[in-house]
């Protein structure tokens, strides 16, 4: 099923590798790829941007209070 929605999706892979610019549909897929922790697909689709878009820096800074702060805030914590 994924193979067959990335094959119908008319877009270059640098925009598919892109929180801001990768189709809706696909964002867990990213979210996967980037080993994002915590994924809600509740959630909205500015919040699922901005998770995947952390993800490094949380992965960087994993354990600081840094990161922490980054993972919560989005989710209307703090």
């Amino acid at each position: 099923k994924a193979c067959a929605e990335i094959e119908k999706t008319p877009v270059s892979i640098r925009e598919l590798w892109n929180p801001d610019t990768c189709p809706a549909n696909l964002l867990p897929w990213l979210a996967w790829s980037f080993s994002v922790d915590r994924w809600d697909d509740k959630w909205p689709e500015a919040t699922k941007r901005a998770v995947i878009r952390d993800a490094y820096f949380i992965h960087c800074h994993k354990g600081t209070i840094g990161a922490i702060r980054r993972v919560v805030e989005p989710l209307g914590y703090l």
